[in-house]
């Protein structure tokens, strides 16, 4: 979890880690995923009535208007987050991966991937993790170009690796990769 503002106290600072705690990180998109969902009480709905009008609430008990804002805005990243990952593809996929380029950078993974009925979140920008096999190296990528196709159920994918994980999978894939003019490579992604 990031916050853009320090705590304002050491009580608010203890605060935020007790509401934290009940959220577990999402990890395709580095985002937050409640761990249960309720229907608001008839409290929290008058609450927030009152905070779309004069919003007396916080200037008659501000530390308890405080606690709920805490939670409110917890929750409302939290269903924004779940929304924007609902439909992306979370399993595994061990494909052959080539790559055409040891020497460049970013280091450059195309990849072909059957048996899918839509492009499930394998969109221009979005994190992909690759590990290769037999290696102990896992591995950050960022997916470049993705294409579907509809006749054959299958994506044609080309991911590129971060500058935090390029040198890592370039050695993996120099040392557990099978030569020639592209190098070949059995990953799970």
């Amino acid at each position: 979890m990031r916050f853009s503002e320090p705590p304002i106290s050491v009580q608010a600072q203890i605060e935020l880690v007790n509401c934290a705690r009940g959220f577990l990180t999402a990890h395709p998109a580095e985002s937050n995923l409640s761990l249960r969902v309720f229907k608001l009480t008839q409290e929290d709905s008058d609450w927030i009535a009152d905070r779309r009008g004069d919003f007396v609430s916080y200037q008659t008990r501000h530390l308890a208007a405080r606690k709920r804002m805490v939670q409110l805005f917890n929750m409302a990243c939290s269903a924004l987050a779940a929304t924007n990952v609902i439909s992306d593809d979370k399993s595994t996929h061990q494909v052959t991966a080539t790559v055409p380029s040891l020497t460049s950078f970013p280091l450059r993974l195309r990849l072909h991937i059957t048996g899918m009925s839509s492009e499930s979140g394998w969109e221009a920008l979005r994190p992909a993790d690759v590990w290769i096999v037999d290696s102990a190296t896992v591995g950050r990528t960022i997916v470049r170009r993705a294409q579907f196709s509809f006749e054959t159920q299958s994506l044609d994918v080309e991911l590129h690796t971060t500058i935090a994980c390029h040198r890592s999978l370039m050695r993996a894939i120099e040392r557990r990769g099978r030569g020639g003019e592209s190098s070949w490579q059995w990953m799970f992604a």
